[in-house]
């Protein structure tokens, strides 16, 4: 796992391992510390608690996918069972969100890959039942439609962070909620000729 996220907090970049039974927990939980610390400073606000066993969790979770990605032979079943044996929170606080998203922002990057594979890959069910559960860190994703959000996402700095993501990724979807399609516009200002897209779908949400 420590090369996994490495890669992820250095470039960015799915640098997926081969499938494995057990990882140094203490050293994972000691490399997101170690890089939350760094990314929180560039961050809008004041983030949340961060907590770094759900962020490893999270971390467990996104390997299993992306190496259910890579390696065919690894089964739909065999990948939802890491994901419950992750044992990850279902709550909503703003500590917890904030902490998965330390890892699981990544989530598009992973739907995209799955998708260049096959369209049809059983996989992006799975991806979008995940980004639904996190929607802040599924901005960008293809097909991950949401009704509403938690009220996590209420917190001052998580909200910020949901807004400009929203878009800088244009995730036209997200503006089918009135509290984002508001954030969005008034975001945008009086200058809507800088995201034309955001106008024309907002005023369609409108009519």
């Amino acid at each position: 796992m420590i090369p996994f996220l490495h890669s992820l907090f250095s470039s960015g970049e799915l640098k997926i391992p081969e499938p494995e039974s057990a990882f140094d927990e203490r050293q994972a939980l000691d490399t997101v510390t170690q890089f939350e610390r760094t990314w929180r400073c560039e961050l809008p606000g004041n983030p949340p608690e961060f907590v770094a066993e759900s962020a490893v969790k999270a971390a467990q979770i996104l390997m299993a996918i992306c190496q259910a990605v890579v390696h065919r032979e690894i089964s739909l079943e065999q990948t939802e069972q890491t994901i419950h044996e992750a044992c990850l929170s279902d709550g909503d606080t703003p500590s917890l969100h904030y902490s998965v998203d330390l890892v699981l922002r990544y989530l598009p990057q992973v739907d995209e890959r799955a998708r260049r594979i096959s369209e049809s890959d059983a996989l992006l069910e799975l991806l979008r039942t995940l980004g639904r559960r996190w929607p802040m860190s599924s901005v960008g994703m293809k097909g991950c439609v949401l009704d509403e959000l938690p009220t996590a996402l209420q917190h001052p700095s998580l909200w910020r962070m949901y807004v400009d993501r929203i878009i800088s990724t244009k995730d036209l979807s997200r503006v089918s909620i009135p509290s984002v399609r508001d954030a969005v516009a008034a975001t945008i200002g009086p200058f809507p000729h800088l995201a034309p897209e955001f106008s024309t779908a907002i005023q369609l949400c409108r009519v």
